[in-house]
This record gives C-alpha cells, structure tokens and sequence, in this order.
C-alpha cells in the first residue's frame, strides 16, 4: 500500500512540473507566432500603403503589438505614424 502512495505521488509530481515547463513553453510559441502574424500583416500594410505613400517599420514591438491585437493594432500604428 505504501508502495502503491509512493508511485502516485512521484507520477504527481512529475505531472505537476511537466505542466509547469510547458505552459511557458505555449505562452512563448503562441507569442511568435502572433508576432510573425504581425510582420505580415505589416509587410501586407506597407506593400498596400506604398501606393499612397504611408509605411510602418517592421520592428518587434511593432510586430507584436500587431499580431496581439490584429488590426485595430496596426490602426493604432498608423496613426501614431500620421501623428
């Protein structure tokens, strides 16, 4: 029976520190890939403004203000930009 406790508490706790190393591990995943979402929608924004002469640098704040919250934040971008 003891034996038994032991073998549940050490698989616990493994399960336990697995799920604390991967939440940070998605966290960081899911932030690039916003991020690279943001560059694109940046280069599609600056590809598209260059008709009429508006263009935004591709940096990483940018990118990642861009690809947390879409459009509305490459919205706010040019009209920091135009301001």
């Amino acid at each position: 029976m003891e034996l038994a406790l032991t073998v549940f508490l050490i698989l616990a706790a493994i399960y336990i520190t697995g799920k604390l190393i991967a939440l940070p591990i998605k966290l960081a995943l899911k932030l690039m890939l916003n991020g690279l979402a943001g560059a694109i929608l940046l280069m599609t924004f600056n590809f598209l403004g260059s008709y009429i002469g508006i263009g935004i640098n591709i940096t990483l704040f940018n990118a990642v203000l861009s690809g947390i919250l879409g459009i509305p934040g490459v919205l706010v971008l040019v009209i920091f930009k135009l301001l």
